[in-house]
């Protein structure tokens, strides 16, 4: 059993990697992203949203498997922990597990968990900084399949490294203690059927609770904490006496949160919702990809997977830094000046797992107003230097721009705000050195 959960581990990676490949705009096969739509942490938050997320019923597909199977999907499916355990067994070999020996509360997922909750109430969608799938989708997508440059370098090593550093110290560091994801799961298969079993023949000889890579196993070998259980079936096999079976039935533990440590989680929830709420802000530059929902419903539902950046041809679309204020961190904006809203492109609203960006045609696309651009005549080489410069004119697919006379010999370009979408193009392509003498603005 050990190896068939080591194939499947392997095969959902290969899936998942597969799926990430093919969904671009060069292989021009828009692959939905299944895993996402599979996150039942996406549709409990996107509940926030007062939408209906349609685009994640599947979701509710993974919470009736783990009511009936219990926690497989972290043990079996999930390709950050399958992650962890390449990197676990590396580490084994290189014995740099031999560094130090933790055991993490168990408790502490459960209470992120109800902090993400809370924060959801106030439809801040920040949990998904922790998500495994949408983790998963940002670091292996920006690391392995977009070239990299300093900001994806700086996300992914701040989303790679700690957890790296962690699973030194214990197995499963993340699953066990810090995945909301894993908790949410964690609840459905306190009641799942299957479960892990011990029979008679136990001998108290504590192999099974040295071994599980999840702390699953009870102060007594014969229960089990059955939200912490994966269903791995490493405690099977080394047992000396074969006492151990999964099936219905099993003594069973719980680890939860105290009363203390719930409240102060909803209480931190809750400060951290106000502050979120009262630092909100939006800056003059904070250009959405087309289709985007208003910015208080699209940061409800953007889950940060980092699928439409890296998507996006041109390569404009970028991690927001503080640009939405702390609520915003990690959600898509267009960066023109490093790359443009391409006209014959629509692929991030198609790979958008939650509807954060609506799907759109086409042909509609020219009629979706993202920003508009404002020329600095102070820095544009026709009106300061007059000297003839027709580059943003010729680069607007949407016919935008108009030449007008200047006060020097050139002609000067001027924008027609009912034509202007804002795509960029012009920004991007602008040839005065620093700074675009076009720039584009965010429509208030």
């Amino acid at each position: 059993m050990r190896f068939l959960r080591r194939f499947v581990q392997l095969g959902a990676l290969a899936g998942f990697l597969y799926i990430l490949y093919r969904t671009n705009f060069v292989k021009g096969i828009k692959i939905p992203a299944l895993f996402l739509r599979l996150d039942p942490l996406a549709f409990f938050a996107n509940l926030s949203s007062r939408s209906l997320p349609i685009f994640l019923f599947p979701a509710l597909i993974l919470l009736i498997a783990t009511l009936l199977l219990g926690r497989f999907f972290c043990g079996w499916i999930c390709p950050w922990g399958t992650v962890l355990d390449i990197f676990r067994r590396i580490a084994r070999w290189l014995r740099l597990d031999r560094i130090a020996s933790l055991n993490p509360p168990l408790w502490l997922k459960y209470a992120i968990l109800a902090v993400g909750v809370v924060l959801s109430l106030f439809g801040v969608s920040f949990i998904f900084i922790l998500d495994p799938l949408s983790l998963s989708t940002r670091l292996w997508g920006w690391l392995v399949f977009m070239p990299l440059d300093k900001t994806k370098i700086v996300w992914s090593g701040l989303a790679v490294v700690p957890v790296i550093l962690l699973e030194l110290f214990a197995s499963r560091f993340w699953c066990r203690s810090l995945c909301p994801l894993g908790a949410l799961l964690g609840l459905f298969s306190y009641f799942s059927l299957i479960k892990r079993k011990v029979n008679e023949n136990c001998i108290d000889c504590g192999k099974c609770q040295r071994i599980c890579p999840m702390s699953a196993v009870g102060d007594d070998p014969r229960s089990t904490k059955a939200s912490e259980c994966t269903l791995c079936w490493d405690c099977v096999k080394p047992c000396p006496v074969k006492a151990i079976s999964f099936g219905k039935g099993g003594r069973k533990e719980v680890s939860l949160p105290g009363r203390r440590a719930f409240l102060s989680s909803l209480g931190l929830g809750l400060i951290m919702g106000v502050l979120f709420r009262k630092t909100r802000f939006q800056s003059s530059t904070l250009i959405r990809p087309p289709g985007a929902r208003r910015e208080e419903e699209f940061l409800g539902l953007c889950i940060r997977c980092g699928e439409c950046i890296r998507a996006c041809p041109t390569g404009g679309l970028r991690p927001a830094l503080l640009e939405a204020g702390w609520e915003g961190i990690a959600t898509p904006r267009l960066v023109p000046r490093i790359g443009g809203c391409a006209s014959y492109c629509n692929l991030c609203s198609e790979v958008c797992p939650t509807g954060a960006i609506k799907p759109y045609k086409l042909e509609d696309k020219a009629n979706i107003k993202i920003g508009i651009a404002k020329v600095d005549y102070n820095r544009c080489i026709a009106y300061a230097e007059g000297k003839d410069c027709l580059v943003c004119q010729e680069n607007c697919s949407y016919q935008a721009i108009a030449l007008l006379p200047g006060p020097k010999k050139a002609k000067i370009p001027k924008v027609r705000p009912r034509r202007c979408v804002g795509c960029g193009m012009c920004e991007n392509h602008c040839p005065a050195e620093g700074p675009a003498a076009i720039r584009v603005y965010r429509r208030d």
